[in-house]
């Protein structure tokens, strides 16, 4: 995802970014969910996470490594953190 001031060409590459991540993890592609985020900071996977409908965030979430996903549950805010594990 891209950081930074957010011009109309960052928003709408981060829009397909997420579309492409979102029918990746409905298509059960989990390798190449993960190849895709690959080298994102823990802030960018927490706002991916927000931008996917719930069921797709926690599937998400269950997939990163333990301590990948460790580093971001930090980074994410308590409500976050509370609706992702709520059910998970």
């Amino acid at each position: 995802m891209t950081t930074g001031d957010n011009t109309a060409q960052d928003e709408r590459e981060n829009r397909e970014i997420t579309q492409h991540i979102e029918t990746l993890i409905a298509e059960e592609q989990r390798d190449e969910v993960l190849r895709a985020i690959d080298g994102w900071d823990e802030g960018d996977v927490t706002e991916l996470l927000i931008q996917l409908p719930l069921r797709r965030a926690r599937r998400l979430y269950d997939w990163l490594p333990a301590d990948y996903a460790a580093d971001v549950m930090e980074a994410m805010n308590a409500d976050l953190r509370a609706v992702l594990i709520e059910s998970s």
